[in-house]
């Protein structure tokens, strides 16, 4: 047995609610269509916000540390030629 509440939106379930999904959806038309893919492109591009701020910080972080050891082999050479020079 189906049953259905109407509140401000609509509610369904049930056996089979499923199979009618395409009958409750069409009552919404284009509407619902429209609503569901801006909402799915809306959590699209938060999770490819979250994932490049992720690398994003993950490259900076690796940036800065491999600058540091340029930094650092940089200077251990310029002590070894001192060295040498002395």
């Amino acid at each position: 047995m189906i049953q259905a509440s109407i509140f401000p939106g609509r509610y369904v379930q049930g056996a089979g609610a499923l199979n009618r999904l395409g009958k409750e959806a069409a009552r919404f038309g284009k509407k619902l269509l429209q609503f569901a893919i801006r909402l799915q492109l809306i959590r699209l591009f938060q999770d490819i916000k979250r994932k490049l701020k992720k690398k994003l910080k993950l490259f900076l972080r690796n940036s800065v540390e491999n600058a540091q050891i340029r930094k650092s082999i940089a200077l251990l050479n310029w002590s070894k030629r001192l060295a040498h020079k002395l």
